[in-house]
């Protein structure tokens, strides 16, 4: 048996060409033996939903090597437990195997989602509510436990639907919620960088401010800044277009925490610069000057005691 601690080999080879009855199975046996594994892994999910446990097992190694989707143990780990459930001796080992390398929290959850799981879509409630647009759904989906993350069919979260259709009230729940702003779907694609694909400016500066990272290459390898770029041109052309900050770090590819801690540097090193063009005319005009730019700048009290003692030495 080829276990999966080998390297990346075929995938035709590691998951056996058995007969089966499932169309889905088939047609994600071929998408991986063509080195498509994003379709693979859609349609072995597809499969696994309805309770086909070869797929189960497929998606398990999936999951492990990391290919189609991020490498996620967790997920991997409760494929395996279906697969051995449902008969899949080849699971029981893997899955025995892939719990000596996990943490005893991420084994409790994955035997939590073991437990949890229900043939059809995970959560659909949640995925439909996303779909949707509807706010009484996806936050009583919320409310009764769904988890936030949780992909379905498709390989999709419901923040990666909600930003994909622009609904742009249904965002922040679901990032209060603890969505996950940095997974990636399983062609690579980030809500992040789904959102700049179809210019939708607002949610971009919501999933910025919440902490997204621009620089994760999704689709066709592109990150969202590449994307930004090619939509938005320079950033000098997107402030001209009115666009928020949170584009303009983008199109930088800078996270948002990243561009403020630039923009603070850069305002103080203008800071600096007035305060020493005042210093230089020593006169209470420049002082005032100064102190009308920036109210609240560094050398605010050394300017007013400045300007105070030029007006004592030339009284009007």
């Amino acid at each position: 048996m080829v276990r999966c601690t080998t390297g990346m080999v075929t995938l035709a080879v590691v998951l056996g060409w058995g007969l089966l009855a499932d169309a889905d199975y088939y047609d994600g046996l071929r998408a991986a033996d063509a080195g498509r594994y994003d379709e693979a892994l859609r349609k072995w999910q597809e499969a696994a939903n309805a309770g086909e446990a070869k797929a189960m097992l497929a998606l398990g190694r999936l999951y492990v090597q990391g290919v189609g989707a991020p490498q996620n143990y967790v997920q991997a780990h409760m494929w395996f437990s279906l697969a051995a459930s449902r008969g899949e001796k080849e699971a029981v080992a893997e899955r025995d195997e892939l719990a000596e390398k996990m943490t005893p929290g991420q084994v409790a959850e994955a035997q939590e989602r073991t437990a949890a799981w229900q043939p059809g879509e995970t959560h659909p409630t949640l995925h439909r509510a996303a779909q949707a647009g509807t706010m009484d759904g996806l936050e009583a989906a919320l409310d009764a436990g769904a988890d936030v993350n949780a992909r379905d069919g498709r390989g999709w979260t419901a923040l990666m639907y909600v930003v994909d259709k622009g609904y742009v009230l249904l965002v922040e729940p679901l990032v209060q919620a603890q969505a996950d702003l940095n997974l990636r779907a399983p062609d690579g694609a980030t809500a992040l960088f789904i959102a700049t694909a179809h210019g939708h400016s607002e949610i971009i500066a919501m999933l910025m401010k919440a902490g997204a990272d621009p620089m994760i290459k999704g689709a066709r390898g592109k990150t969202a800044t590449e994307v930004a770029q090619a939509r938005y041109g320079d950033p000098a052309a997107a402030r001209a277009q009115g666009e928020d900050d949170a584009v303009i770090a983008l199109l930088q590819g800078q996270t948002w925490a990243q561009f403020e801690a630039a923009e603070a540097a850069e305002e103080a090193a203008r800071d600096e610069a007035a305060f020493a063009r005042a210093d230089s005319l020593w006169t209470v005009d420049a002082y005032a000057d100064y102190l009308a730019s920036y109210p609240s700048g560094r050398h605010v009290e050394k300017a007013r005691r400045r300007q105070a003692a030029l007006e004592r030495e030339s009284p009007l």
